[in-house]
């Protein structure tokens, strides 16, 4: 389920011009925590809503729901991702990224 979350938040990205993994940059995830609060069962329909809690340093914090169409929650949760470097340590996110990411 959290791979629907990961590519929603890689179409936003992809949307305001961030590029999720390049040579000069990546964002993995720091940290992942996900509450189940419903079942979802093969081939039921649901969104995801994501949002972009808050913007660090170097990192962004994510919070996410999985709902059905109906408006039950599925699952809640938050994850954070850090912009590294091509050596795998911290990069500082852009004035021109975060420029973009609070745009929306």
């Amino acid at each position: 389920m959290l791979n629907h979350v990961e590519k929603a938040e890689h179409a936003f990205l992809a949307s305001i011009g961030i590029p999720v993994c390049s040579e000069t940059c990546g964002w993995p995830r720091a940290k992942i925590s996900c509450d189940f609060r419903s079942p979802l069962r093969f081939q039921d329909s649901f969104s995801v809503v994501l949002q972009l809690n808050r913007i660090g340093t170097s990192s962004l914090n994510w919070v996410f729901k999985i709902l059905k169409p109906d408006a039950t929650l599925v699952a809640e949760g938050e994850w954070v991702t850090v912009k590294v470097a091509p050596d795998g340590s911290p990069a500082a996110i852009t004035e021109d990224e975060k420029r973009k990411l609070l745009a929306e």
